[in-house]
């Protein structure tokens, strides 16, 4: 997502690609792998942490959808 990370269309964003996320893509119980810069997709995490590490760190650089989780 190439927004400011503290904007509402940044957050909402994020919101509806965890939304679409946990809806059609391949959640491992309650969790997914994180797309933030320090989990890279590699680490499975909840959606609350999710949504706060990519809040807070950011989407890992480069990454434009998200493809691990089907959208």
């Amino acid at each position: 997502m190439d927004l400011p990370r503290y904007s509402d269309e940044y957050e909402k964003g994020v919101k509806s690609s965890l939304d679409f996320a946990y809806t059609y893509g391949d959640p491992q119980g309650k969790e997914i792998q994180c797309p933030c810069d320090k989990y890279c997709n590699v680490r499975w995490t909840r959606r609350d942490v999710v949504y706060n590490h990519v809040i807070a760190r950011g989407f890992v650089d480069g990454y434009k959808k998200w493809i691990n989780h089907e959208e």
